[in-house]
């Protein structure tokens, strides 16, 4: 804990001397404040429910620094508790986002598969197959990537694409089974209605 928030500290000073646009005043002014105040804002966004306390204080400590001339003496804790509080309302905005987002694309179906081939029955049978079953076997085909570098692209183990993979060709062979069975029937009807004339 100690050596994350010395590491942040080291982080903000760099940022400090990068900038050097403020004069010795306002570094010790920095500082002073920051020895002082460091602690209760971190507290205070962990009560409004900050996912990472010293991230958000590491946020508002680098906007103190940027807006320090800005900001009138003594006003450098109210600046700093409202900067808090604005960057924890942003983050869980952004978090909502996210979820919402990976709600919206998980429940929504897929119905656009970039054509793999001009074979309409060869699509047919891709847009069976689940999103995960998909990307794998795209993957593993088209890309002709090896398992060890699919497990890289999706973040699973090796044996896990392993499995999914051979998974996933075995569902592929049934939907392709059954969306070519219409149209071996029609040919074969086809055929036969040729050979009986």
């Amino acid at each position: 804990m100690l050596l994350v928030i010395f590491r942040r500290v080291v982080d903000i000073k760099q940022l400090m001397m990068a900038t050097r646009r403020k004069p010795d005043r306002g570094l010790e002014r920095y500082d002073a404040f920051f020895a002082a105040h460091y602690d209760e804002l971190r507290r205070y966004a962990y009560r409004l429910g900050a996912d990472d306390p010293d991230d958000v204080v590491s946020e508002s400590m680098a906007a103190l620094w940027r807006s320090l001339s800005d900001v009138r003496g003594g006003a450098e804790r109210a600046w700093c508790f409202s900067a808090v509080r604005r960057i924890t309302a942003n983050q869980r905005r952004a978090a909502g986002r996210r979820e919402a987002l990976h709600d919206r694309i998980g429940a929504e179906p897929v119905h656009h598969v970039a054509p793999v081939s001009d074979d309409p029955v060869l699509t047919a049978a891709l847009l069976e197959l689940s999103v995960v079953d998909r990307e794998i076997l795209l993957l593993s085909a088209w890309s002709e990537l090896g398992c060890a570098e699919i497990a890289t692209v999706i973040g699973a183990s090796r044996g896990a694409v392993a499995v999914r993979l051979h998974r996933a060709r075995s569902r592929f062979r049934t939907a392709f089974r059954q969306a070519t069975a219409p149209r071996a029937a029609a040919t074969r009807s086809a055929k036969e209605t040729l050979d009986a004339c």
